[in-house]
């Protein structure tokens, strides 16, 4: 019984076909792929990394965590909602880059990316994202495309 549940829940969710080569990233993957599933929201991951980086863990998947957070949040209001992770090596940067699809100009509507959430912890994910950032000497950078929005950042490693 139990191989069977198993085998639905891989095929529902394409765990399986995920892969970034680093364990940790993986799990983390998983977690948010099935999350999105559970929202009927599209998640496109695409991920290659090396099984050992010289970035704490903690903080690559603190940056990957709060951007799709915010991507789903974005998306839960949509008729069609869509989202693409891509993670990659590039010689001595980790390039993530995260878009979703949205109803509205975030860059217009909100050009400081503040938090549109209610007290609490809530609407600190970006501000550990950039702190994060800048611990490793990267970039960070977004914009709107064709009612996409965008969130591109470069990790030195």
């Amino acid at each position: 019984m139990d191989t069977y549940f198993c085998k639905i829940y891989r095929q529902e969710y394409n765990i399986d076909m995920l892969d970034s080569g680093n364990d940790i990233v993986n799990a983390l993957l998983r977690q948010k792929l099935i999350y999105a599933g559970s929202k009927n929201i599209q998640l496109d991951i695409q991920s290659s990394l090396p099984e050992s980086l010289p970035i704490d863990s903690v903080d690559l998947c603190t940056v990957i965590s709060n951007l799709l957070d915010n991507a789903i949040d974005a998306c839960v209001v949509q008729d069609f909602p869509k989202i693409s992770l891509s993670i990659q090596q590039a010689e001595s940067y980790i390039h993530i880059q995260c878009v979703n699809t949205v109803t509205f100009d975030v860059c217009k509507e909100n050009p400081g990316l503040r938090t549109t959430k209610q007290s609490g912890y809530h609407g600190i994910g970006l501000q550990i994202v950039r702190r994060i950032v800048e611990k490793y000497d990267g970039i960070f950078e977004y914009h709107m495309e064709d009612m996409s929005f965008f969130v591109t950042l470069m990790l030195h490693i």
